[in-house]
Order: structure tokens, then sequence, then C-alpha cells
């Protein structure tokens, strides 16, 4: 673990951002880059900024690097698991923080005191359920997410689709509660589980009365276009590997976010 040491100490009323990160991209991690940019330039009330994963060499500055290496070949899920819990144990986050990935992007003005949390309407999909309503075989991805409601509802915690496209609230005071429940099960599912559910699950348990956004559609963007309207219709979005086709994307960070940030060596 590497960790900056003239950090600046947490401030009351600002919010800690936790980025898990993996070993690299087909964009050279200029994903996370321009991420750390846009929630410098967009983002109030910014607290801690920690980077766990394997951690580009360009992260820096006020940026906390922790450094984490996947632990499963085959399960996505286990290893985001794992480096969100490196992260909080590590980095020492105390208090509820959001998590974001790579390839999440703030293109509007927000207040991360005021950040709402965001979930569907409607219960975690059960295998049956996705297979009839898509009408095609689950992947690696449906599989993890359907048996992470399966466990939670055989445990008797609340299902609640949360959606994950854009940075989402972590209480660690429950990091013990989700590993424990996750690695007694890890035979259910080969590929893990969805962690930011089990979060979420063990939070709404303690705080159901917890007011929650409904999210009616998604803001993962396939292409150009779709970041381009996301962006001015949310201020949010989330990209696919084929929204950088053609590089009008990666002109359009170069062009709107060309200056260092302060998470940056």
């Amino acid at each position: 673990m590497g960790m900056n040491k003239d950090q600046e100490p947490t401030t009351l009323g600002k919010v800690d951002v936790l980025y898990i990160v993996g070993n690299g991209s087909i964009n050279n991690n200029a994903e996370l880059m321009y991420s750390l940019r846009m929630l410098s330039s967009n983002a109030k009330n910014v607290g801690r900024v920690v980077v766990c994963g394997d951690v580009p060499r360009f992260v820096g500055g006020r940026a906390e690097i922790v450094e984490c290496h996947d632990v499963s070949v085959s399960g996505k899920h286990w290893n985001m698991l794992h480096k969100i819990l490196f992260g909080i144990r590590n980095a020492k986050l105390d208090r509820p923080f959001l998590l974001s990935c790579d390839d999440h992007f703030m293109a509007g003005k927000f207040d991360l005191a005021k950040w709402p949390r965001c979930a569907k309407a409607d219960s975690v999909y059960t295998l049956e359920e996705y297979e009839a309503r898509k009408g095609k075989p689950p992947g690696r991805y449906q599989r993890a997410f359907a048996a992470t409601g399966e466990l939670l509802r055989r445990n008797g915690l609340p299902d609640l689709d949360v959606v994950w496209h854009a940075n989402m609230w972590i209480d660690p005071r429950y990091a013990d509660d989700v590993e424990a429940l996750a690695k007694s099960n890890a035979s259910a599912s080969m590929y893990g589980f969805e962690p930011i559910l089990l979060f979420e699950a063990f939070h709404r348990r303690n705080n159901p009365d917890s007011p929650f956004v409904p999210i009616q559609s998604d803001i993962k963007a396939k292409s150009f276009d779709d970041c381009m309207s996301f962006a001015s219709s949310r201020g949010l979005f989330s990209t696919a590997d084929s929204a950088f086709s053609g590089g009008q994307l990666l002109k359009w960070f170069r062009k709107n976010y060309p200056d260092k940030s302060e998470y940056e060596a």
C-alpha cells in the first residue's frame, strides 16, 4: 500500500470518494484520468479521494493511493468486493462515502453532500425473469446479479435493485457483515456477488425509511451520442468500451478537460 503523507484532514460536511480500478483499459486508463478531472471541475464538497487497485502512475497529488490487485480470474465481482473492503480498511474510511468506478463521469455541477441514494423501484431479477425478459441466456454479470438477489432473499435482507452506473453510497460500518455474508456463500456463485447490492441491503435493513430517488432507465452510454445525451439531460454518464469507438469521446475529453487535476502527479 502507498499513501501520500501530506493529506488534508477530512472536513465535516465533505464527502469522501473511493475509486476502484482494474489492471488497465483499452484507452490506457484515460477513463480514470478524465473521471478525476471532471470530479475536480464539477463537484462541490469533495473530501478525501482514494484510488484503490492497480493504480496508474499518473495518479497522485491529493489522491490517496492504495495498491490492491485482483484476487479472482473469473469473478469480476469478487475483485470489486475485495477492492472495496481493502480500500475501506487500508485508507481507514470511517463514514459513508461515494463509490466510483473509473468510467463514471460527472459532466454537470453536483454537490456531493446532497448526492441522492438511487435505485430502481423493483427487486433484483431472478435468472428466470432475465431470460423471459431478454430472450437470451444470462452472462457472467447477470448470473452474479441474480445470485446476489437470491442470497439477500434467503437471508431476509432487502433486495432493492440499485443502479451502479453512477456513484453509489457505501457505509463502511457494514464492511464486516458484507464480507461474512459473501464469503460464507462463496460456493453459490463462482462469479461473485454484486457488492453494492450487499452494502445497500444492510443499510436498508437498519434504515428502512431511508429515502431513495427512483431511476427508470440506465445511463450506460454505448456511443458518443449517448454520452452527450446523458451529459446534457442528467449531467452523468458511464461508458461501455463501444462509446470510445471512432475517437470522438477522447477528443471531447481533451478539449473540455485539458488540464491536470489536483489528483494527478
